[in-house]
């Protein structure tokens, strides 16, 4: 009777096996909302499909057809996962690389700002962050007291980080 387009044959075995296919399909998803999505496409499909489909057994081809739906939905959700996980990765690097674009800037601005120290005190600085050595051997490489060569660090930190505050005041208009 679905077959010649009868609503009320449809309506029965709608009535007769939606409580069944939900339950299947609960059992599958452990969702309510996917299952009742689920046993809605299986009918939906079932009803655009009669005409063409010759069926045995009702309840089998039903079940079947709601398994099928269940799996398939399974696959497109784990693909969405997927994706959504892909896509999470993908910004986690992007926040990484601009991170490293960050500092990479502000290590050049530091560079930058170091280079307008007077000569001796930018010396002293520079060998003291890139080799590390200590105030002693500063003072003997430069021929100087430890006092002079604190004094000199002292300085060219001090610019900096007035310079750098400068920057900080002004941070919405260059970041």
């Amino acid at each position: 009777m679905v077959k010649e387009d009868n609503n009320t044959a449809f309506a029965e075995i709608y009535s007769r096996y939606s409580a069944t296919l939900f339950t299947i399909a609960y059992n599958y998803s452990s969702q309510k909302s996917t299952a009742e999505e689920i046993v809605q496409n299986v009918f939906v499909s079932f009803w655009e499909r009669r005409q063409i489909v010759d069926i045995d057994k009702l309840d089998a081809y039903l079940a079947t057809a709601c398994k099928f739906s269940v799996f398939k939905q399974i696959a497109r959700e784990k693909r969405r996962q997927q994706l959504f996980d892909n896509f999470i990765r993908n910004t986690e690097f992007s926040v990484e690389e601009e991170t490293a674009i960050s500092a990479r800037f502000l290590d050049e601005y530091i560079n930058g700002i170091v280079e307008q120290l007077p000569t001796k005190c930018k010396l002293i600085y520079k060998l003291k962050q890139s080799e590390e050595c200590s105030t002693k051997e500063l003072a003997d490489k430069f021929h100087m007291s430890p006092h002079t060569v604190r004094n000199h660090l002292h300085k060219a930190r001090t610019f900096i980080r007035k310079s750098l505050k400068v920057v900080e005041h002004y941070k919405g208009f260059f970041f």
